[in-house]
């Protein structure tokens, strides 16, 4: 097999913390669930992570080629021989008994949507702060509001909108 020796970084990055570590260290020593990464949660790891999921980034993108045979022997082998960084971590989880995947499997999934959870709630805090400094744009947006289920547009931001009962008649 031959190996690529990735270029370490210029200087030495931020220790992983929180939930990118608990993910880092179950990737490490599962490396077969590398595949249940997607674009999209290395996206969201980047967004709280320290470093912006660099090393999270280096790991899957080692891990994932390595297929569902992939094992900490091996990917340890790769990881040393792309950088330092992974050294203490690899050292950590080779001094561990071995864990039931199943279990690490949930526990990868929870942490993923822990990381979804804080994203989602940076976004909104994000979109309150925006919204107390701008006055959207929400009301003109709504006009002419198409109802399906009845048929007619509606003109909501002038106030327009008639109460009905279900058969059609005023309430």
């Amino acid at each position: 097999v031959a190996r690529t020796k990735i270029a370490p970084p210029k200087s030495r990055r931020s220790a992983p913390v929180g939930l990118e570590r608990q993910v880092l260290r179950i990737l490490v020593a599962h490396p077969s669930l590398a595949v249940m990464m997607t674009s999209a949660m290395m996206d969201d790891a980047a967004k709280i992570a320290p470093d912006g999921a660099e090393m999270l980034r280096q790991l899957v993108l080692i891990a994932q080629p390595m297929g569902e045979q992939a094992n900490f022997a091996a990917l340890a082998e790769n990881l040393r021989a792309s950088s330092a960084d992974f050294d203490s971590l690899i050292a950590e989880i080779a001094e561990q008994t071995e864990s039931d995947i199943d279990v690490v499997a949930m526990e990868l999934a929870g942490a993923l949507r822990q990381i979804r959870s804080q994203v989602l709630k940076l976004e909104m805090e994000q979109l309150a702060q925006r919204g107390l400094r701008e006055a959207p744009d929400v009301v003109d947006d709504m006009r002419g509001v198409e109802v399906a289920a009845v048929g007619q547009a509606l003109d909501v931001a002038h106030g327009r909108v008639a109460a009905e009962s279900g058969d059609g008649l005023p309430p």
